[in-house]
C-alpha cells in the first residue's frame, strides 16, 4: 500500500567548488511528496508489516546563487547547465540524506 501526501515544496542551500578556483553558494527550490509505504509479507509463521517514509522529489531549481573567486571576492558570472544541474542534484541529495535520517 502507498499513500502520497500533498505536494511541499522547501529551500536547500548549499556550495559547491567550481572550476577556477570558485565556490559558488546557492539556494535551490525544491518540490517533493511524502510518500508513506506500507509491506506485508509472512515472515516464518508470522505475518510482518513494516511502514516506512519516502520522499519523492518532483522539481528542482535555482532560487539564488553568487560565486566567490580564491579571495572570497563576490565574481559576477553565469552557471554553466553542467554546474547548475550539479548544483541542483548536490542539493537534493543533502536535502535526502537530512530528511531520511
Amino acid at each position: 500500500m502507498i499513500e502520497v501526501e500533498e505536494e511541499l515544496e522547501t529551500t536547500w542551500e548549499t556550495e559547491m567548488n567550481l572550476s577556477y578556483n570558485m565556490t559558488a553558494y546557492a539556494t535551490v527550490s525544491l518540490s517533493y511528496k511524502v510518500v508513506n509505504c506500507e509491506s506485508s509479507s509472512y515472515c516464518g509463521d508470522q505475518w510482518v508489516t513494516e511502514k516506512w517514509q519516502d520522499i519523492e522529489i518532483i522539481d528542482s531549481d535555482i532560487f539564488e546563487y553568487e560565486v566567490y573567486d580564491e579571495d572570497g571576492e563576490k565574481f559576477d558570472t553565469v552557471l554553466t547547465t553542467k554546474e547548475s544541474s550539479e548544483l541542483k542534484e548536490q542539493a537534493t541529495q543533502e536535502f535526502l540524506e537530512s530528511e531520511l535520517q
